[in-house]
């Protein structure tokens, strides 16, 4: 589903929708990105990733991570002695590496938006955490789409979104995604008077605007990506397996759409071997 903005092209909601049901777990990306560097166990996984992002990563956390990467098939555990112990060391797989390929081009198109935060220290793991940051959120992008195309009142904008994206918002989230883009400096609340009533009215910004060209930049990267991986699938068919030849008397039944049966020759056999 699409969102029109005013001179300029559609939004993509549904892609969007996608995009952030990859970023769902905020350190899954920067945690595969890690083992795509090399194998890591636990706890000097955890230490490494606290360097890259600044961040304490907690244990649970971390361990909740690294199963559902397993459990996709993104990663995979191998154990090594250490003494007494056997310890978890943590691979990539080449299912992870190929997902990690779709976090690099979102990455790529982040760091050249002139909307990147300015306090990224330049790591590809610092990134991915940035972009799951941004897009946490799921009516933040869509409304932004919708006060680009107007300013709209809260009942309105609603209303506006259920129809668009074909999914009710509740009252609440909504009023907790205009709070949130209002104290970023994303959107502007001005007071209208409606009947006896003083209403506010919500319109983006040009921050705002700026922020909304990023998701859009995401949808084209992502889609882009997704055409080109798909362009690159081999057909459905065992490598090395000839195509089967039609014979000649079948091609031109199944271009004439005859139901008759081709004539099959009279093979005669040799003599003194009739009956046999």
């Amino acid at each position: 589903m699409e969102l029109r903005r005013k001179g300029g092209p559609a939004i993509d909601t549904h892609t969007l929708f996608e995009i952030k049901e990859l970023f769902r777990f905020r350190w899954d990306p920067a945690i595969l990105a890690c083992l795509a560097e090399q194998p890591w166990r636990n706890r000097a996984l955890a230490r490494h990733l606290g360097e890259r992002i600044g961040d304490r990563v907690e244990n649970n956390t971390l361990s909740r991570s690294l199963d559902r990467l397993r459990d996709r098939g993104f990663a995979v555990v191998h154990h090594t002695t250490m003494g007494r112990r056997a310890i978890p060391i943590y691979h990539i797989t080449d299912s992870g590496r190929i997902q990690l390929d779709v976090y690099r081009a979102l990455v790529r198109t982040y760091v050249q938006h002139p909307a990147a935060s300015r306090s990224d220290n330049g790591t590809e793991v610092h990134a991915l955490v940035k972009i799951a940051d941004l897009l946490r959120f799921r009516w933040d992008p869509a409304i932004l789409a919708c006060l680009a195309e107007q300013p709209w009142r809260n009942r309105a904008l609603a209303k506006h979104l259920g129809e668009h994206i074909g999914d009710r918002v509740e009252d609440n989230a909504l009023s907790r995604s205009l709070g949130r883009l209002r104290r970023g400096g994303f959107v502007v609340a001005h007071p209208a008077t409606v009947g006896r009533r003083i209403v506010p009215v919500y319109r983006i910004t040009g921050q705002g605007s700026v922020r909304l060209d990023m998701y859009r930049a995401f949808v084209r990267t992502y889609q882009q990506h997704r055409a080109k991986t798909a362009s690159r699938k081999p057909a459905n068919r065992r490598p090395g397996t000839p195509r089967m030849a039609v014979p000649t008397e079948c091609q031109s039944m199944i271009v004439s759409g005859s139901g008759s049966r081709p004539e099959v020759p009279t093979i005669r056999m040799p003599h003194g071997l009739e009956g046999k």
